[in-house]
């Protein structure tokens, strides 16, 4: 929720059940489980009825009918910001508007970004695949191969739900691959080692979910390899929040592939995937990986950290040097890069490939936002 949202009881109540339910203590029985089943009939009736009773209080509120119309028209309006994601030397971009209601990714380049009016190329039409499968896609999201930037998994979602399929897109025929990878629907996470290898999360076998409903099971794929064929590399348990794979990439050819143990929502546990199989990687529980810049792997805290010798405040930034975590990822030494005041908190970080660096926003105790390269 954002600092302007209001916090009454009943969210409080929903967000602790949240947490209790995904490592906490303790799991209460649910009455409401019926309703993970999202095609059954009762499900369906039950959304259409809320969703009648809830429309049926807005519309009668005189200032619904103005409100609906304006937002409408600025989520139409082509005078919006494209927002950037750099790629290959170019910019992608993902745009929805009156003409494209499922949207498109459009590429240009970074000197016809920085134009008046781009010019743009269509990469994927998500409104003419859906009308061509005759399926419900909505947007989930790309990710492009680390080393030839031309192949990409595509998540689509069926009508917006979690569950994702996953599917091999070639950008340089504009096509999806023939043969290519391709994950089935469900909730998984899927990371690139090189152009021919993954590391993905998910369902293997029936009920090999966390009582939150996420996959705990992280296993390497190889292309040409079924499904079944896919090696194992780490396994969480049901009790935890989930296990993913992660990739970090620091734009110049360096790469480390990590997997990521949840065992609660506020709690991680970050594994080296290394030649001799997964090596712990002596980061405190609450901490976060953030990003990969030039030799230098980017760590916030969540709590106080002393390690080498040195002690690190929560709320800070700190950075560590790639080659010596590999070398050794059980003895680590850290670099400040931001240490927050007494009012500040490190709110984002947004590593900026182009400059070589990154842009670290806080918020101060007036709630004021400052960012610093």
């Amino acid at each position: 929720m954002g600092s302007t949202g209001l916090w009454r009881p009943g969210v409080l109540a929903l967000t602790a059940a949240l947490v209790t339910a995904c490592g906490g203590a303790s799991t209460p029985t649910d009455p409401y489980l019926w309703l993970e089943d999202l095609d059954s009939p009762r499900v369906q009736q039950w959304v259409a009825t809320e969703n009648a009773r809830t429309l049926g209080v807005l519309e009668q509120d005189p200032r619904f009918a103005g409100n609906l119309a304006e937002a409408t028209e600025l989520g139409k309006s082509p005078d919006r910001l494209p927002t950037p994601t750099l790629r290959d030397g170019g910019v992608d971009n993902f745009w929805q508007d009156g003409d494209h209601a499922r949207g498109i990714w459009r590429t240009t380049s970074v000197a016809d970004y920085e134009s008046p009016q781009p010019n743009w190329n269509t990469v994927l039409d998500l409104d003419a695949l859906a009308a061509a499968e005759s399926k419900n896609w909505v947007w989930k999201g790309v990710d492009c191969d680390p080393v030839t930037h031309k192949r990409c998994l595509v998540s689509l979602s069926e009508g917006g739900e979690d569950a994702v399929t996953v599917r091999e897109f070639d950008r340089t025929t504009g096509r999806f691959v023939p043969d290519g990878f391709v994950l089935p629907r469900g909730k998984q996470n899927a990371a690139w080692v090189d152009e021919n290898t993954l590391l993905v999360s998910r369902e293997w076998q029936p009920g090999e979910m966390t009582t939150c409903g996420y996959p705990y099971v992280v296993k390497q794929w190889r292309r040409g390899q079924s499904l079944t064929d896919a090696v194992e590399l780490a396994r969480g348990t049901k009790a935890d929040l989930s296990t993913t794979p992660m990739l970090l990439d620091n734009g110049n050819g360096r790469r480390l592939s990590l997997v990521r143990r949840s065992p609660s929502f506020w709690e991680h546990e970050v594994s080296l995937v290394a030649g001799s199989g997964l090596v712990r990687v002596a980061l405190p529980p609450k901490s976060d990986v953030q990003g990969f810049v030039g030799n230098r792997i980017l760590v916030s805290l969540r709590q106080d950290w002393t390690t080498d010798g040195a002690t690190f405040t929560a709320g800070s930034l700190v950075s560590l040097d790639a080659d010596e975590l590999t070398a050794d990822p059980t003895r680590l030494r850290a670099k400040p890069v931001y240490v927050p005041s007494a009012s500040q908190t490190l709110e984002s970080l947004l590593p900026n490939a182009p400059r070589g660096g990154c842009s670290v926003t806080s918020t101060s105790q007036s709630g004021d936002q400052i960012t610093s390269g």
